[in-house]
């Protein structure tokens, strides 16, 4: 079985984590944002290894990760853009 924790290499973890740092800390112009959002979203019909949804969560964040059914294009794309929405400027509609 293929170890998937493999995908989340340290150095990808670790340069991500540096760079957003460096960003928060080094900026200065009052006009600049950076906003990131992220959600990995499979179907619930891939089985999923506890430890890599475990690894997802730890160096993502608590909700980055989330098992849906595809099979309802609606509901999944109004679940997508509400996403979208939360994590967007004020006003801003996908």
């Amino acid at each position: 079985m293929y170890d998937y924790t493999k995908l989340l290499r340290p150095s990808l973890r670790d340069d991500y984590g540096k760079f957003l740092q460096e960003i928060g800390s080094t900026q200065t112009d009052a006009n600049f944002t950076l906003k990131i959002s992220k959600k990995l979203y499979l179907a619930d019909s891939v089985k999923v290894l506890d430890e890599f949804k475990s690894a997802i969560r730890k160096d993502f964040g608590e909700d980055s990760f989330e098992s849906i059914d595809f099979g309802q294009q609606i509901e999944v794309a109004d679940k997508i853009n509400g996403f979208l929405d939360k994590a967007s400027p004020e006003g801003k509609k996908h």
